[in-house]
């Protein structure tokens, strides 16, 4: 099973692929999986609806998780989330908390003291951070 195609992008078809590899291996060789990265896509999309349809689950979804939905830019709104940290069911039962650190981006709102613009800013993505209790 492919995923579906979306409009085309440059890097699309390497960001299906990989999907279709987590897709179709999740689960096979350990019931540990962990996908995290800069996915360059929003909830919803197509490529990512169909890693959505997997068992895989967003960090973020996570009930300790309190805040604004987007890891890029402004972080605002989920038009703003194109990163992500997954986990098989057996992994997401074992997290504790879930935390975005958006301080390193200078459009967040709240950066930190030393990010004064786009060029001293660690990042214009959010780092997702979960503890987990193995």
């Amino acid at each position: 099973m492919r995923p579906p195609r979306a409009w085309p992008q440059r890097g699309e078809g390497d960001r299906n692929l990989s999907i279709e590899v987590v897709h179709t291996g999740q689960g096979e060789r350990s019931a540990h999986v962990v996908v995290a990265g800069d996915l360059n896509d929003t909830p919803g999309s197509p490529p990512l609806a169909f890693l959505e349809a997997t068992s895989l689950k967003d960090a973020m979804t996570h009930g300790s998780y309190e805040g604004p939905p987007g890891t890029h830019g402004k972080c605002t709104n989920l038009n703003d989330k194109i990163d992500y940290l997954m986990f098989s069911p057996e992994l997401f039962a074992k997290v504790d908390t879930v935390e975005v650190e958006r301080r390193g981006i200078f459009e967040s709102g709240t950066p930190f003291d030393t990010v004064n613009g786009p060029d001293d800013q660690a990042s214009d993505h959010a780092a997702i951070v979960a503890e987990l209790d193995l």
